[in-house]
């Protein structure tokens, strides 16, 4: 039996080692699982005892925490209490340039729903300078 031979024992070796191990998958409370001619189908069943509504969190104005750049923003929001919408502007995309020595970044403006629940993400804004001279040290 040659290198390759072995090779492909061993393969077939794991692979029934594999298949066994699917023969010994067992179902809890609502799962079924069933050996079919191409495997193994699991299928999950809804149990009794009624279904949880989500509270709708939909609608509102949203609230624009602030952003003021070299000012500390001391606004907040929390769902239990504001009960809004709200906006978050989020740094991303920092880059020093070594050659003109300017710090720039983007933002993306987050939105959340008045439970809290990320609604969605707004492209990258243009370049922001952030520093604009560098000091030289000699």
């Amino acid at each position: 039996m040659g290198i390759g031979d072995t090779q492909a024992h061993k393969r077939i070796d794991l692979v029934e080692a594999r298949l066994r191990r699917l023969e010994n998958i067992t179902g809890g409370p609502g799962v079924t699982v069933q050996p079919t001619p191409g495997g193994i189908a699991i299928s999950v069943k809804q149990l009794p005892g009624g279904t949880a509504r989500k509270e709708s969190n939909s609608g509102g104005t949203p609230q624009d925490l602030a952003h003021v750049q070299a000012t500390r923003d001391t606004d907040d929001w929390a769902k239990a209490t504001d009960r809004c919408p709200v906006t978050v502007e989020v740094v991303t995309d920092i880059e020093y340039n070594k050659t003109d020595h300017k710090l720039t970044f983007r933002t993306r403006l987050f939105t959340y729903d008045k439970g809290g629940n990320l609604v969605s993400i707004g492209q990258e804004s243009d370049p922001l300078t952030l520093i604009t001279t560098a000091v030289a040290h000699t």
